[in-house]
């Protein structure tokens, strides 16, 4: 029986050596993968949106970083919460969340590492094709972004938006793109909605500031 129980024993722990190597070697392709994205491969460079996680576009820019991807995110400046009779300082935001934007030389191998980095949900596109977005779109938003057009994103007038509105985006890499209100915010997001977007048949939630929607009649 003593025998028995050593040999169970061996097998449990050579099945979980092997898991290990298993996940140590793919956890080595994927990083080789992410080098083909970095700042030093050779060739056109192209802008893509990541589908990230909600409040968590920080830590995949920095993970970015770290393996040398340029990455931007588009921030704003939200109005300070008044807690307890003291009102704080105002803060800042992605203007859409949800999402990092990235500049690469397009290909699979960069594809790949992108998608398995921690965080990374999916790279908009159609189906499995990631879509480049338009250099000159990105930079009339990074001008907007920068010049504080979405700071403060407006107020919430009960009458003009409602959760289960149907909007269209009307400026931005996914201007023209609709979707639907799922929650309208309060306190320090109350200049802000929950839309869930339709990208490309894909659902994909996003905080984004009023100044950005617009409710489809």
């Amino acid at each position: 029986m003593m025998m028995k129980r050593l040999e169970t024993g061996f097998a449990d722990a050579d099945a979980a050596l092997r898991r290990m190597q298993k996940t140590a070697n793919l956890r080595s392709i994927e990083a080789s993968f992410l080098t083909m994205a970095n700042r030093q491969q050779p060739g056109e460079r192209r802008w893509y949106a990541l589908v990230v996680q909600n409040g968590h576009e920080k830590d995949v820019a920095e993970r970015l970083e770290k393996a040398d991807i340029h990455s931007w995110i588009p921030m704003r400046i939200k109005k300070g919460r008044r807690i307890r009779g003291r009102k704080r300082p105002p803060i800042e935001a992605p203007v859409i969340g949800g999402f990092v934007f990235v500049e690469v030389v397009p290909g699979a191998a960069c594809f790949a590492g992108l998608r398995g980095l921690k965080g990374v949900i999916w790279i908009v596109g159609a189906g499995e094709t990631p879509m480049p977005i338009r250099m000159k779109e990105l930079e009339r938003f990074k001008d907007l972004a920068k010049g504080g057009a979405f700071d403060k994103g407006g107020s919430h007038d009960p009458d003009a938006l409602r959760a289960g509105d149907k909007v269209t985006i009307v400026d931005g890499p996914f201007g023209t793109f609709d979707g639907r209100i799922e929650a309208l915010g309060s306190g320090a997001m109350k200049d802000a909605a929950l839309v869930l977007l339709d990208v490309f048949g894909r659902p994909c939630p996003s905080w984004m500031p009023l100044a950005l929607i617009k409710r489809l009649d």
